[in-house]
């Protein structure tokens, strides 16, 4: 395990979903988590709570089945 020691403000970010896990293994989070994964508590404020809002959908689509017409149709391409 590494330490750092900084003398100002460290921004801390690994995405929508890792910064709370970060924060948490941190000791910033819920007292609670902090203590029960052997880490001392820096503050106990409620990270990674609301993760739902974080969710992805994939949607995936087969074209020879879509039946709406193309915004732009195709231009074919004529020598004269």
């Amino acid at each position: 395990m590494r330490s750092v020691k900084v003398i100002r403000e460290v921004i801390v970010a690994a995405g929508p979903a890792k910064s709370p896990q970060l924060l948490q293994v941190s000791g910033v989070g819920p007292q609670g988590l902090s203590e029960a994964i052997g880490v001392i508590p820096v503050a106990n404020i409620p990270v990674g709570e609301n993760l739902q809002d974080h969710a992805s959908i994939r949607l995936t689509y087969d074209r020879k089945y879509c039946q709406s017409k193309p915004e732009f149709p195709m231009v074919s391409r004529k020598t004269h």
